[in-house]
């Protein structure tokens, strides 16, 4: 069971981090209406491959994700693209999953 937790941690990571990132890209893409283009799977297509979403992730939706492992992918995300920083909730909520998610490992790896 120990062995795939690394695993499991550096997967729920990478996908809160890709989270942050599409819902900052909706949010910049959503602002500019002239420039939407939309598929037929209702998803915005931008130049190349990069795909966006029509609608935002939930705040909450995003905070779960943190919670449930997600908080490091989630503050680097914060940080690199500008995204909720602004937001007192997640500038208190992320450190604090950071935090509970190191005691967490304390506890499981302290034997």
């Amino acid at each position: 069971m120990l062995n795939i937790l690394p695993t499991v941690y550096l997967t729920i990571n990478t996908a809160t981090y890709m989270m942050f990132m599409l819902d900052k890209m909706s949010a910049i893409y959503l602002e500019n209406p002239e420039s939407k283009r939309l598929n037929r799977y209702g998803i915005y297509k931008i130049t190349g491959t990069i795909l966006i979403p029509r609608s935002r992730t939930p705040e909450s939706t995003l905070l779960l994700f943190s919670f449930l492992g997600g908080a490091p992918g989630a503050l680097i995300s914060m940080l690199k693209y500008h995204h909720k920083t602004r937001k007192l909730k997640f500038r208190i909520l992320i450190p604090l999953f950071i935090l509970l998610q190191l005691y967490v490992f304390y506890i499981i790896f302290k034997n």
